[in-house]
């Protein structure tokens, strides 16, 4: 066979197994550092609001299933769009509807979501809080993506990282006022029993 040919062929050459050498190269290839720690680079701020058991989990985004009326993250996904797309100059139910039909029909969910309800739904919002927080804001920006690095010594709650990692994300709403206040909003669709129960969820990722 062509191994006992090239057992035969060093055999002939003289070739031998150096021990010392094979060890020392081994020893150097596989060389651990002594004070290395284990410490991921990056983290996202969704990824820090799932912490258990000191183990960092990432929520994974499920894909739109074919099912009666879309729930879920689907449901979530498609609010925020319409959050993020509102022409909030002129909003009225009739033009979120509008809005909304077209949304779903670029998620290809049309029939599959309760547009009268959704409807109630963003003009609540805006009417009851979105309107006055707008309304000649000196800057308002939708999907707004930060990065910082912090080993989040400061967050209560949070065990802290053992080195400095680079912490991203994306907000889903940033508002300067017209009176300085700089407002963080991150729209949730979460069935709960109560607003604490919110917060208490969402805390650490804010």
């Amino acid at each position: 066979s062509q191994v006992d040919e090239f057992k035969a062929k060093v055999k002939e050459l003289g070739v031998v197994e150096n021990k010392e050498l094979k060890k020392s190269l081994k020893e150097k290839l596989v060389y651990t550092y002594p004070h290395e720690i284990d410490v991921e680079q990056k983290y996202t701020a969704t990824k820090l609001s799932h912490k258990q058991d000191n183990v960092y989990m990432l929520s994974e985004l499920k894909p739109l299933v074919l099912e009666a009326e879309i729930t879920g993250t689907s449901y979530g996904t498609f609010m925020h769009t319409i959050i993020e797309r509102l022409d909030y100059s002129n909003v009225t139910k009739d033009s979120i509807k509008e809005l909304m039909n077209i949304i779903a029909k670029e998620m290809a969910v049309e029939g599959r979501i309760n547009i009268k309800r959704a409807t109630e739904q963003i003009y609540k919002l805006y009417t009851e809080f979105l309107y006055e927080l707008v309304t000649d804001a000196k800057k308002v920006e939708h999907e707004f993506e930060f990065v910082f690095e912090d080993d989040l010594k400061d967050i209560e709650g949070l065990e802290p990282l053992k080195a400095p990692s680079l912490i991203q994300g994306v907000i889903d709403m940033y508002v300067e006022t017209k009176d300085d206040r700089r407002v963080i909003i991150d729209f949730k669709t979460d069935s709960v029993e109560n607003e604490q129960e919110l917060i208490d969820r969402y805390k650490i990722q804010l």
